[in-house]
């Protein structure tokens, strides 16, 4: 009986061994299946996320073009009024000295015709010999082309 008895506590134990083992690996292969399947949603999460970074990187690079699109363009468009009111100063300015070269030149021929006047007048008054005459209108000449290189020199300095 004792033989019995400890034969049946041997297929008992040896009946919970198996049962246990079994438990213990279908634990082990549903810890496994469960670990696989977190890992799986962890790097269905990580994919997804970066996939969000990599779209929300790639609009604030597109805003960001967009931004310095704009900044060239509003420079470009503020250089060209510069240039543009540079220019049409630069214009008026051109036309200011050609007006003041005209009115000059207007001024030294008055003053010139006054003098070829004046030295009409002058030589009708002289008596003397004809090559005093000359003399004097060959002086008053020099003097009057003088005057008139000066304000010709005036002039062109001016423009």
């Amino acid at each position: 009986e004792k033989d019995t008895l400890v034969n049946s506590h041997r297929t008992a134990l040896k009946e919970m061994e198996n049962k246990y083992e079994t438990e213990i690996k279908t634990m082990k292969e549903t810890n496994e299946a469960d670990v696989e399947a977190i890992q799986a949603q962890h790097k269905t999460a990580m994919d997804d996320e970066k996939k969000s970074n990599s779209d929300k990187l790639e609009e604030l690079g597109s805003q960001h073009a967009a931004a310095i699109s704009a900044l060239k363009d509003k420079f470009a468009g503020e250089m060209k009024a510069y240039r543009d009111s540079a220019k049409a100063d630069d214009e008026a300015h051109k036309a200011e000295m050609l007006s003041l070269r005209e009115t000059h030149k207007a001024d030294i021929l008055t003053l010139a015709e006054k003098h070829q006047q004046e030295l009409v007048a002058a030589a009708g008054k002289l008596s003397g010999s004809k090559k005093e005459l000359e003399e004097a209108h060959l002086e008053e000449i020099k003097k009057l082309r003088q005057e008139a290189d000066q304000l010709v020199s005036v002039a062109d300095k001016e423009v």
